[in-house]
This record gives C-alpha cells, sequence and structure tokens, in this order.
C-alpha cells in the first residue's frame, strides 16, 4: 500500500473490505430470507388446516343430508373425522335419558386396530362423571389427555399402550344447551 499511488491505494483497501461488506450484507439477505419463509409455511399450514376443517364440515353435513338420523349418521360421521383429522380411533357416546347414563352408539377405526383391546373392551355403558367420557358429559367441557398411556384420567391406560394410543380428545356434541354425548378419538404415535 505504502509505495502506490493514492488512487490505487483506494482501491486496494475498498477490494480488501468488500468480502466483509458483502458477507454482512449476504447475512442480512439470509435473515430475512428466513423470516419470510417462516411466515410462508405458517400461512400454508393455516391455509391446509382451514381446508381440512372445511371438507370435514362438509362430510359430516353431507352424512347428515343423507341418513334419517343422527344415531344413523354417527358411524359416518366418526370415519370423516379420523379420516379428514388423521385419527385413529373414534368412539360416539350418546345420553341415553330414560337410563340416565351414556351408551356406547358407534366406534370407527382404521383396519388395523379394529379388533384392539381399546375397542373391543370398551364399555358399553358410563354412569354421569364415571371416566373421562362421563366426566365430558358432566362438564359438557371438551377433554384432552396429551398421553393416555401414563395419564391417570384415562383408566384404560394399558390398552392405550397395545394400540399406540398417544392423546385422546373428548368432545361434548351438544343441542339446546344439553350434553347429548360426546366422541371420543384417539391418534396413534403423534400427540396433540
Amino acid at each position: 500500500d505504502a509505495g502506490l499511488p493514492a488512487q490505487q491505494a483506494q482501491v486496494v483497501r475498498d477490494i480488501a473490505g468488500a468480502p466483509a461488506e458483502l458477507a454482512a450484507r449476504l447475512a442480512e439477505q439470509r435473515s430475512e430470507l428466513q423470516v419470510r419463509n417462516r411466515e410462508l409455511a405458517a400461512h400454508y399450514v393455516a391455509t391446509h388446516n382451514a381446508e381440512r376443517r372445511l371438507a370435514l364440515q362438509y362430510a359430516v353435513v353431507r352424512s347428515l343430508a343423507e341418513s334419517g338420523s343422527v344415531a344413523e349418521a354417527i358411524g359416518q360421521i366418526l370415519r370423516n373425522v379420523g379420516e379428514t383429522l388423521g385419527w385413529h380411533v373414534g368412539l360416539a357416546w350418546m345420553h341415553d335419558r330414560h337410563r340416565g347414563e351414556l351408551r356406547l352408539e358407534a366406534t370407527w377405526t382404521v383396519p388395523e386396530l379394529a379388533d384392539d383391546p381399546i375397542v373391543v373392551r370398551a364399555p358399553r355403558t358410563r354412569a354421569f362423571g364415571q371416566g373421562p367420557s362421563g366426566a365430558t358429559w358432566q362438564s359438557g367441557q371438551p377433554l384432552f389427555i396429551r398421553d393416555a398411556r401414563t395419564d391417570p384420567r384415562y383408566p384404560r391406560g394399558l390398552d392405550a399402550q397395545g394400540a399406540e394410543i398417544r392423546s385422546c380428545a373428548w368432545l361434548p356434541i351438544r343441542a339446546d344447551d344439553t350434553t347429548l354425548g360426546e366422541d371420543l378419538a384417539g391418534r396413534v404415535q403423534d400427540a396433540l
């Protein structure tokens, strides 16, 4: 640098500083692209989930329209929910007003779990407040269990282990502020 004319010395200094400046600009652009990619991914997931919910609503309404009663449609609705949302087991409990208990109305499973104890040994009736189904009926509120194999609120943990059930949801079916029953669905391997 010492023997070069001033103008050439400045060019050398500019060239020497260029990699650091370029690296800083590249890092800034990379950071901006990562933020934008996360935004696009979140938008894609939200759009995909909205499309799935809309498809599920359509399928449930179609099942109800094609059936003579809710009881007739419930098995088809369980299948619609399971297939659309990726659940593997569904049980529908309905309120038997004459007996004052919940009655297992319908079940649905993916084929490989059809004979599994999680379905076969499911109780056929539940009292008010008994087990997760009865608790959902009593409270009228959804109940979510992240790991059915170990959660004390799910008394059939060993059956859940055998079926590889990880998470469960009990969702009240309501009409005119009355809980008619609920839909139980267990999802294999993934947690809520």
